[in-house]
């Protein structure tokens, strides 16, 4: 999802999408708002420490029937 030459059909056409909080959340929240409820049916986090944060959260609630992985390489 980087750049700003991806677009709806790239995502529907690819079978993993790969991107940050960033770009998917981001200033003008671009996709999270445009995308349907029930278009990822899993995601996997990196960092899944900061699982629990706002814009996860936020993420987690808009793609509800999405199974969630939490990958972290923290030791604690």
């Amino acid at each position: 999802m980087r750049g700003t030459t991806t677009n709806r059909g790239d995502l529907e056409e690819a079978n993993v999408v790969v991107t940050n909080i960033q770009q998917l959340q981001g200033d003008e929240n671009r996709w999270l708002q445009d995308l349907p409820d029930d278009f990822f049916d899993l995601i996997l986090f990196d960092e899944g420490h900061h699982s629990v944060a706002a814009t996860w959260e936020a993420l987690k609630a808009k793609f509800p029937a999405a199974r969630i992985v939490n990958f972290i390489a923290t030791p604690t």
